[in-house]
């Protein structure tokens, strides 16, 4: 009887003891949107590395999707109930930023010559975002087939990153790089996207994911893609050098989370060491932010094209307006990407810019 009573009084001392652990521990909340199971798997494990090292801390990861989750976020933020950590992509950012929802942070917290200075800026003028990782697609050819190049249309936020680059390269650079964007819409872009209502006839013009099958399909034979097909890709595939749209993804601290702690989970994430192991194990990730370490490091030789990629490629301009310029782009490319005269070309240009102009007084 003693002993059963002795049993029940370390249980409850137990249960007590773990729940005052608990309740002392500092609790940290971080919205992210690596939600696939293999990018959840390698951010837990940086943020239980991270833990050990700060007993006390619990961070909380609550991963989004790409499809809803600016759409909670923005939810959250008007219900006061947003997360202390938020990743976001760098082409989302500034419409958050610009809203005043996230802390100013250290001057230790930006790397100097880094690409997304202005996107990264608050209302007041101070950086309120902290560079974590960036990336690119790259040009693949398979020089041995004769089967169609790959154009991605109507599918948004793809078709800036995977089409964009073969309208610049076909003798418009400037299209879409600069603002105010209505400006680019020149002679020039008119001419590239006429050549690429030419081309675009004889291709397949399809969405992101679905070219992606098509390369492991051998049905066609040129493509703007990201580093996720580099485990899948054939051997006959290789990364060709082009101009690409250079993305990246921030770390932020929302207002009135600004801590110790939250400043160092943010220090650890983005450090080199850490962002390497990330994206060693994600490659669709990317590379770290700090271009002047990333360039001094080697990796096999197709992850080695897509960081050449990186390292020459360009920088979109900033706007709270981007995602709105960014739908026009794409409604352009997609249009002309069926359009059957130049004439037809030139009025999709004339209609487009007109309505950029409204948009970007």
């Amino acid at each position: 009887m003693k002993a059963t009573l002795l049993i029940g009084f370390l249980i409850i001392l137990c249960t007590c003891s773990t729940e005052e652990q608990r309740a002392s521990r500092e609790v940290i909340t971080f919205w992210h949107f690596w939600s696939e199971p293999e990018q959840t798997a390698a951010l837990s494990e940086l943020i239980t590395t991270f833990e050990r090292q700060n007993p006390g801390v619990d961070v909380q990861l609550v991963p989004l999707q790409w499809s809803d989750g600016r759409a909670k976020l923005q939810l959250a933020f008007n219900s006061n109930t947003a997360p202390h950590i938020v990743h976001l992509g760098v082409d989302w950012f500034p419409q958050f930023a610009n809203a005043g929802v996230f802390e100013a942070l250290p001057d230790s917290f930006h790397l100097k010559d880094a690409p997304f200075t202005s996107a990264l800026v608050g209302p007041k003028g101070k950086p309120v975002g902290t560079l974590w990782c960036i990336n690119a697609r790259a040009l693949l050819i398979d020089s041995m087939s004769p089967a169609p190049p790959g154009f991605c249309v109507n599918d948004p936020h793809n078709v800036i990153k995977r089409t964009l680059p073969f309208i610049w390269s076909f003798g418009a650079p400037r299209l879409g790089t600069s603002l105010p964007v209505w400006q680019t819409l020149d002679q020039q872009a008119v001419l590239a996207l006429d050549s690429f209502r030419i081309v675009a006839h004889k291709a397949r013009l399809d969405k992101a994911s679905l070219l992606d099958k098509a390369i492991l399909q051998g049905s066609i034979s040129t493509v703007i893609t990201g580093s996720w097909m580099i485990r899948s890709l054939p051997p006959q595939w290789a990364v060709s050098p082009s101009s690409q749209v250079l993305n990246g993804d921030v770390l932020a601290v929302t207002t009135g989370s600004a801590s110790p702690t939250t400043l160092r989970l943010l220090s650890f994430l983005r450090s080199f060491e850490q962002a390497r192991a990330f994206t060693d194990r994600v490659i669709d990730a990317g590379f770290p932010a700090d271009i002047k370490q990333l360039a001094n490091i080697s990796f096999p030789p197709m992850r080695e094209g897509f960081k050449a990629s990186v390292l020459t490629a360009i920088e979109l301009p900033t706007s709270p307006n981007w995602l709105s310029i960014e739908e026009e782009l794409e409604r352009l490319i997609n249009t002309c990407a069926v359009a059957q005269t130049r004439d037809q070309v030139l009025v999709a240009v004339s209609s487009t810019r007109q309505r950029l102009m409204k948009l970007e007084k």
